[in-house]
C-alpha cells in the first residue's frame, strides 16, 4: 500500500509531461488540419486538466461545431459548462 501511494507523484510527473506533448501536437494538428474536431476534442480535455476552462470549453465548442453530430462533443461541452468550468 505505501509503495502504490510512493508511486503517484512519479506517475502523475508523466502523465503531466505526456498531456504537455500531446497539447502541443495537437494545436500542431489543428494549424494543418483545422477541420477536423478530434485535436480539438483533446485540446480542450487538456486545457481542462491545466485548469485553463475557459480554454477547454472553447476548444469543445470548436469540436462541436465542426461535427455536430457526434455526440461525445456535445456531451464534453454539457459536462464542461455544467461544472463551470
Amino acid at each position: 500500500m505505501a509503495l502504490a501511494a510512493q508511486a503517484q507523484p512519479g506517475r502523475h510527473r508523466v502523465r503531466k509531461r505526456q498531456l504537455a506533448r500531446s497539447h502541443g501536437r495537437c494545436l500542431s494538428s489543428v494549424s494543418i488540419l483545422g477541420i477536423r474536431p478530434e485535436a480539438y476534442e483533446l485540446i480542450a480535455y487538456s486545457d481542462l486538466h491545466r485548469d485553463m476552462p475557459g480554454l477547454a470549453i472553447r476548444a469543445m465548442r470548436k469540436a462541436v461545431s465542426l461535427d455536430r453530430n457526434n455526440w461525445n462533443y456535445a456531451y464534453g461541452l454539457a459536462l464542461m459548462e455544467a461544472a463551470g468550468a
